[in-house]
């Protein structure tokens, strides 16, 4: 044992619940990171994380709270200022107002639904539901959805290697990530180029790569671009609508299926997102 436990190794990051002599769990929540010592054993060090889990909680039920009460007067917004506009009743110079609340209105409705997105799968709540499916249907209609938006940049979007290959994941929250990675990289690049959407499995996986010729992310920037609410502020990317959820929703789809998402970007070049999906 001695020998075996001698070996560099270390464990980090493990959520554990203790349980009572009768077998039952306790309700508080450690982190548990084990460190060996050289040749002597092993040093096993716990840390009660309750209260952060039951603040993490609270936090993504707030949000999911408030998000779901915004809808509602939103909804009525955006009915009553279509119907002003169907039945012609303003002025030219009202339904330029109108095309503004619109425009808006749908702006919250996406903020709204990014904030559910990443609460609910935060909270734990969203249950994986794994399936045996193709890449290549999937791919087609992720082209079709992000067809309009890449058409009005005159952006190219084109997918390969995909053919026979599978993948055994959540379907619809795959999907989600990599309408995520594809439309920013729509969003992010100058007109009459070409975002690439690469299929390769191997070493019981599959790894989806999207490659863009945009403006690039610097290096230095390269560890935050994952982080909740974070966007660059720079000229090429200063006009662009966003709200910093797109890739902190696709980290998490990653890490609930095991996987990863990284990023390799060079300025001026373009960026390459890799989402790595274990089998």
């Amino acid at each position: 044992m001695r020998r075996r436990i001698s070996h560099p190794f270390s464990i980090a990051g493990i959520s554990a619940r203790c349980l009572k002599m009768s077998g039952q769990r306790q309700s508080p929540l450690y982190n548990v990171s084990i460190l060996p010592i050289a040749r002597s054993g092993i040093v096993i060090t716990m840390h009660d994380a309750t209260a952060q889990y039951e603040l993490n909680q609270a936090k993504s039920d707030m949000v999911s709270l408030v998000s779901h009460e915004l809808r509602t007067p939103l909804t009525s917004i955006r009915g009553y200022s279509d119907m002003l506009l169907k039945y012609d009743l303003v002025q030219d110079k009202g339904k330029t107002f109108l095309g503004t609340i619109i425009n808006e209105s749908n702006r919250l409705n996406q903020l709204i639904q990014s904030f559910l997105d990443i609460a609910y799968i935060e909270s734990g709540r969203h249950k994986i539901t794994k399936s045996d499916f193709e890449v290549g249907p999937m791919l087609k209609d992720l082209i079709g959805t992000v067809g309009p938006m890449a058409a009005g940049k005159q952006i190219a979007v084109q997918s390969a290697g995909a053919d026979g290959i599978r993948v055994h994941a959540d379907r619809l929250l795959i999907y989600q990530a990599l309408i995520n990675l594809v439309a920013n990289a729509i969003k992010y690049s100058p007109a009459g180029t070409m975002v690439r959407i690469g299929v390769s499995d191997g070493n019981g996986g599959v790894r989806f790569e999207v490659a863009d010729q945009g403006c690039g992310i610097p290096a230095d920037e390269l560890s935050k671009i994952f982080e909740k609410f974070y966007r660059r502020d720079n000229e090429e990317t200063r006009d662009e609508s966003g709200f910093g959820l797109g890739l902190a929703f696709t980290k998490e789809v990653a890490a609930r299926h095991g996987g990863d998402v990284v990023v390799e970007s060079e300025v001026g070049k373009g960026s390459v997102f890799t989402l790595s999906i274990p089998g």
